[in-house]
């Protein structure tokens, strides 16, 4: 979370996991100096025509940004890309195994 001074502003999106259910539920609040903390109602959407300029729902700074990924993560979530790499990386470790097998019997030396 950011670090708080004397005049602050930020948004803090917490998401935990639904013990009951599959969900991960979010709760976005928003909480500037000396001002009690208000919280996000549930979202509405609107129709837009296409071609119209729209600005992001919201935007997080970075170290909030982060703090929404640990919570995901907190929550068994997981990059896509991190579970296609787990498997990379249990490819490479056999590989290195081997490598090791084939090198200490080559040079006739023993394993740790």
């Amino acid at each position: 979370m950011r670090e708080q001074t004397e005049y602050y502003d930020f948004l803090r999106l917490i998401a935990r996991q639904d013990s009951w259910s599959e969900h991960v539920n979010f709760l976005l609040l928003h909480k500037v100096s000396d001002k009690p903390r208000a919280i996000c109602e549930p979202l509405q959407f609107h129709e837009v025509p296409d071609g119209t300029p729209i600005e992001p729902t919201f935007r997080l700074y970075g170290p909030e940004a982060q703090e929404l990924m640990d919570a995901l993560w907190n929550c068994g979530l997981r990059p896509t890309q991190g579970k296609q790499s787990e498997g990379q990386l249990e490819a490479v470790e056999r590989h290195l195994a081997d490598m090791r097998t084939i090198a200490f019997g080559k040079l006739e030396i023993a394993r740790p």
